[in-house]
């Protein structure tokens, strides 16, 4: 019984391998991979005994801690999408050689996802506020060069976290006229490549001339006794990074993320006069209509009719 069991767990593990090698983008795996763990913790059972009441348990759960709609959609969507691969497209064969499928339903199928608003929480500074963020950079040092570069980066180029962060000195090229490209796995949208402007590839030079290192991760890793690691700086120092010179230019961080320096990025072309198709084309998004919904959450119209109305109203100029 327990080799069958063992048998069957490695079996399901190689599915959900397959599954996760097949997803757009590395932040998609990666949470599917979380959704799929997540619930499996919850219920203390193997994932071929998942049921539909295992499930709404866990959601319950879910809600119960406060998780955001957007949280639980992404969960729901992730083990749907694991239990309709292994049911549509996850093939193994039997001791006699005979194809069979793991399951022939889907635990997940009945369950709606929450409503969520499409960048409803966006949030970007204007140039001021930017500006004061860089400034905020001390330079004085190796970390402080690195993630001057990053951040100069992130907000000149509009790409996304994992896209900017993973560079390679090896994903650099020079073209004629001097312009410098980067190559970059995109969302969904391998073997890209993006402009780097000459702020930003200078300060990337800078820090690679001031610590005589020009292969591997750009914005790599340090020891806590300052010594290199050749692996890109995670995710979390990057978050942390981003609110404590936040916080030293005096800017609010409740709600800021990094990819609130992509929402920048777009906010900022836009007040530079680029229209709505050419912002699209920069954030390499593949839809205007998304493009214009982004810019509108970023952009609200003010409300100008107050001014007649105070007019109306009598109301002086120093009163508004």
């Amino acid at each position: 019984m327990k080799a069958d069991n063992e048998a069957k767990q490695a079996v399901w593990k190689e599915a959900e391998k397959l599954w996760l090698s097949r997803q757009n983008s590395r932040n998609t795996a990666q949470s599917y991979h979380s959704s799929l763990n997540g619930l499996l913790g919850f219920c203390g059972k193997a994932v071929w005994e998942i049921s539909r009441k295992d499930i709404a348990a866990w959601l319950a759960d879910l809600h119960q801690a406060g998780r955001s709609d957007a949280t639980i959609a992404s969960r729901i969507s992730g083990i749907k999408s694991f239990y309709n691969f292994v049911i549509r497209e996850y093939v193994t064969l039997d001791m006699d050689g005979e194809e069979y499928r793991l399951r022939e339903d889907n635990p997940a199928a009945s369950f709606k996802l929450p409503k969520v608003e499409r960048y409803g929480k966006a949030m970007c500074w204007d140039e001021e506020q930017a500006g004061a963020f860089l400034r905020a950079i001390d330079t004085n040092n190796l970390p402080g060069k690195r993630n001057k570069a990053l951040f100069t980066g992130y907000l000149l180029t509009g790409l996304r976290n994992s896209e900017l962060r993973q560079l390679q000195y090896e994903d650099l090229e020079v073209l004629p006229g001097g312009i410098v490209i980067m190559r970059y796995q995109g969302k969904g949208k391998p073997n890209q490549t993006k402009e780097i402007y000459p702020p930003v590839y200078e300060a990337i030079m800078a820090f690679a001339d001031a610590e005589q290192k020009y292969t591997g991760y750009v914005f790599h890793r340090y020891t806590n006794m300052g010594e290199s690691i050749d692996l890109p700086i995670s995710d979390q120092t990057v978050r942390d990074s981003l609110k404590y010179y936040a916080r030293k230019a005096g800017l609010r961080t409740r709600g800021l993320k990094v990819h609130s320096l992509r929402h920048t990025a777009a906010y900022l072309r836009a007040q530079a006069g680029d229209d709505e198709d050419t912002i699209r084309r920069f954030l390499k998004q593949s839809n205007v209509e998304t493009t214009r919904l982004y810019l509108q959450k970023l952009m609200p119209n003010p409300d100008k009719t107050w001014m007649t109305v105070s007019e109306m109203l009598g109301l002086s100029a120093e009163s508004r």
